[in-house]
């Protein structure tokens, strides 16, 4: 049990009748932590997992409901920010007219917004010094001041103004009303200036940090498992000795795909105790990746290929995707890719003819049984790159 687990569980014992909110970066990660309690044997209730901007907007429901404002998604703020930088960009004077693609500019420069925002920083806090143009400075100094002039206009609040309107109705008692008793995050939980404010304002004998294992956080030369000694990771030279308990291990694979094959593969291999029962279940285990782009086609084959020889429909009944899958991989995907590539290539038959094998669409001229024959032939046929040996 690592030092964050332990504490919560600790903290969730001594206070188990009281409410208590987990601020977590994701409802995800934060219903994890919940899981890994209660399977090291611990009671958790009444504790409810929010974002600290759920927990924010929680607390700031009270004065909106009072005043008629609504808040503002990051993609409401995305579009009035782009609308903007249309606008600014078609006077022609501005700096980011030649800066293309403007999409890609407009989702930049929201960004900016919200960082700004978030730090509560105003357009005449804004220092022409701190940039490498003054018409740069300007030009972001307009954006700020027209976007703020906008939801005012329409009466829309944005994350940042949600922080404010929260500390000010704990900082006026409302508090009380909001029936919050606890809320608890790690320590190392990132935060911004108007998120300081409100954490600060609650108290903390009321908002609590809770302890997280750190880097080197070990005292050097103690005896610590070889899973612990990842703690020194940003200093490797001070690292203790390893133990050999097998309780951490670092591979060499030729290629991702090998990569990820083995990592599986050592994680579901049986123990040696029992030649069938394997060291791991499945839910039980997350895989990490450096890369999305790289490794998540990678495992959505694997498991592809792994639910159709269990006769499973899709590998979603095998892993879970936290962060989701790109559209290209799912089905609808394959199936708009094959069908815009039929239409660019001037409707070739072998191609529509491929999609009613693979599935992708359905023909009266087949019967159901003969489309799924087809398209599971046509899955068989299909290989995965093979192991480098």
């Amino acid at each position: 049990m690592n030092k964050f687990i332990g504490a919560l569980a600790s903290f969730c014992g001594e206070h188990r009748l009281e409410q208590k909110i987990l601020i977590g970066p994701s409802l995800r990660v934060g219903h994890q932590w919940i899981e890994n309690v209660t399977r090291d044997g611990f009671s958790v209730t009444n504790v409810r997992v929010q974002t600290l901007k759920g927990f924010a907007l929680s607390i700031a429901n009270l004065r909106l409901a009072s005043t008629g404002q609504k808040w503002i998604s990051e993609t409401g703020a995305w579009i009035i920010v782009t609308r903007l930088i249309n606008e600014l960009i078609g006077t022609g004077e501005s700096y980011f007219s030649a800066l293309f693609p403007r999409d890609t500019l407009a989702r930049s420069l929201s960004q900016t917004i919200y960082s700004l925002r978030i730090s509560g920083i105003r357009p005449e806090d804004l220092d022409p010094g701190a940039f490498e143009s003054s018409e740069k400075a300007h030009d972001i100094a307009w954006l700020l001041n027209e976007y703020l002039r906008i939801l005012d206009e329409r009466k829309l609040v944005d994350y940042a103004e949600v922080l404010t309107l929260g500390t000010q109705l704990i900082q006026d008692g409302g508090i009380q009303q909001s029936g919050i008793f606890f809320a608890l995050a790690p320590e190392d939980l990132d935060i911004a200036s108007l998120e300081k404010k409100l954490i600060e304002s609650i108290g903390p004998d009321r908002f609590i940090f809770l302890p997280v294992d750190k880097p080197t956080s070990g005292a050097e030369g103690d005896k610590v498992s070889d899973a612990r000694i990842l703690s020194w990771i940003m200093e490797p030279a001070s690292a203790p000795e390893a133990q050999g308990d097998g309780s951490g291990k670092i591979f060499q694979a030729l290629g991702f795909t090998n990569e990820v094959r083995e990592a599986i593969r050592q994680t579901i291999a049986p123990t040696e105790i029992s030649s069938t029962q394997p060291r791991h279940h499945l839910d039980e285990v997350e895989l990490l990746y450096t890369d999305q782009r790289t490794y998540v086609p990678i495992i959505y084959d694997l498991f592809s290929y792994a639910a159709l020889s269990q006769d499973i429909d899709t590998p979603f009944e095998l892993v879970t995707f936290a962060d989701g899958i790109p559209a290209r991989l799912s089905r609808p995907g394959h199936a708009l890719i094959a069908w815009l590539s039929w239409i660019r290539n001037g409707y070739p038959q072998s191609s529509l003819v491929n999609m009613i094998q693979e599935g992708w669409l359905q023909s009266d001229a087949l019967s159901d049984e003969n489309t799924i024959m087809n398209r599971q032939r046509t899955i068989r046929r299909q290989t995965l790159p093979k192991e480098t040996k």
